[in-house]
């Protein structure tokens, strides 16, 4: 498993603005992971303490309705969706209302992202 470099997230569709000493932030304050495609990331339930940022592969959500998974959408790195997912700055979402799933593209094996656990959005958003 190798780690995610500047360079790298210079391709985060949401983060293609930002400088490189922001980015570098970033990955100093983030955690690197690597999963199998068909892997489950978080379940209906689980607190939503981490955004996590697609680097390669794609995420696919499935919300429970009334304990059956119904697929609701799917993000991954690209112009539409952004390549940014769980929760959110400024959120006010408290748990997982689904599940999300890995889904990689044909040419990885596996799916790459960073994890941003909640006592950070705190120093992202009022360092300032």
């Amino acid at each position: 498993m190798q780690p995610v470099s500047v360079e790298e997230l210079k391709k985060v569709a949401e983060l293609l603005d930002l400088p490189d000493g922001h980015l570098q932030w970033i990955l100093n304050n983030s955690e690197y992971r690597e999963f199998e495609d068909g892997s489950q990331i978080r379940k209906t339930g689980d607190e939503a303490d981490v955004m996590i940022i697609v680097v390669k592969g794609k995420v696919s959500f499935y919300f429970d309705y009334h304990g059956r998974l119904v697929y609701y959408f799917s993000y991954s790195n690209d112009i539409s969706t952004g390549g940014v997912g769980g929760l959110l700055p400024h959120s006010r979402m408290k748990v997982y209302l689904g599940c999300s799933l890995i889904i990689a593209k044909v040419k990885y094996s596996s799916l790459s992202y960073l994890i941003f656990h909640k006592h950070v959005f705190v120093y992202i958003l009022y360092r300032a």
